[in-house]
């Protein structure tokens, strides 16, 4: 059962800096610091981005961009951290 519970833990802590990296990746994007016309960029963000927006689409569902600003992100981080702190006890 620990086996277990220390493998959702890591899974989650992956998925955390997944969802750190979309966030970086689409600001880096955005400014035009890394063009989407180079194949590899290309190829690194839309797998980014295939792995985090079904977590993502969910919280836009609740809640909605304020002001520009995506707090989907934010959800998902916060979501995750409940879960690792379930898992610790």
């Amino acid at each position: 059962m620990q086996t277990l519970a220390y493998l959702l833990y890591r899974a989650l802590d992956i998925y955390f800096y997944i969802v750190i990296a979309a966030v970086l990746m689409s600001w880096l994007v955005a400014f035009d610091v890394i063009n989407l016309r180079n194949k590899i960029a290309a190829r690194i963000t839309q797998g980014i981005i295939a792995m985090t927006e079904p977590a993502f689409d969910l919280f836009r569902r609740i809640l909605p961009p304020i002001g520009g600003l995506d707090l989907a992100p934010f959800g998902v981080i916060i979501v995750i951290s409940l879960l690792q702190s379930l898992l610790l006890r």
